[in-house]
């Protein structure tokens, strides 16, 4: 097999997730008849039937949002050496992913630079045809305050990822664990590469997983960042949320 797919999701977003199979179906069959798939729920699902040429479904049932967990169990899993990781809200336009798993190499990851992210639900046809209304979200190799190369969408060759160290799972909720990777896979000698298909990020409600204070955990996650990696001052997007939870510092 060419790849592994490794899409983490979570029930409430299962409208995704299905949208999101049907059109890798649709623009990347070829492709993915050659690659396996590996489904990581967040929470609990039965197994979801797809035309990859194998295809497992895990059901993690974890407490909180732990992203880092999930691509570390996902990795493990995984059969081949490209690896392509996804949220389960991410369209690539065809021929997407036999360029990017044929442009792979030892020592890169590669992700996209240009990104919208729609305003509401739209049925497929809409988004073959581009019938959406959008907002640009922007991504950077791993500028803090923007999406990084580690969030949404990313592929690496599985024997870096190893080498690096994985991903630090001391990151529980939303928040930091990608730039956290980011730099892990820089310091390991990991070239980012931004490529300039457009991806779009599905529409679905603003909900953070959890029974915690996603905000709290957001400026804990945060802390620990600046503090691992030595960043002073604080940036700007951490400094506002801590205003509110200053009794945690």
């Amino acid at each position: 097999m060419r790849a592994s797919f490794i899409i983490k999701w979570h029930t409430r977003r299962i409208d995704n997730l299905m949208q999101m199979l049907r059109l890798l179906e649709l623009w990347h069959l070829s492709t993915i008849q050659d690659c396996e798939l590996i489904l990581l729920c967040h929470d609990s699902c039965s197994d979801i039937d797809t035309k990859f040429a194998v295809t497992r479904c895990f059901n993690l049932n974890l407490p909180e949002m732990m992203a880092a967990k999930q691509t570390n169990f996902g990795v493990t899993q995984a059969q081949c050496e490209r690896i392509i990781l996804l949220d389960s809200d991410r369209i690539l336009p065809s021929g997407y992913f036999d360029k990017v798993i044929d442009q792979m190499c030892d020592n890169i990851m590669i992700s996209t630079s240009n990104m919208v992210k729609l305003l509401d639900y739209r049925i497929d046809q809409e988004i073959i045809n581009g019938t959406y209304f959008s907002s640009e979200e922007r991504r950077t190799t791993n500028e803090i305050g923007t999406r990084c190369i580690w969030s949404g969408n990313v592929i690496f060759n599985k024997s870096d990822y190893q080498r690096a160290g994985s991903m630090d799972e001391k990151y529980i909720g939303y928040g930091w664990e990608d730039n956290d990777m980011g730099l892990t896979m820089e310091k390991a000698g990991v070239v980012p590469i931004l490529r300039n298909e457009l991806e779009i990020h599905l529409y679905h409600e603003p909900f953070t997983y959890g029974s915690k204070d996603q905000k709290k955990l957001f400026v804990q996650n945060g802390l620990y960042f600046c503090r691992k990696w030595g960043i002073k001052p604080y940036p700007e997007i951490l400094t506002k949320e801590m205003k509110q939870y200053a009794k945690i510092i």
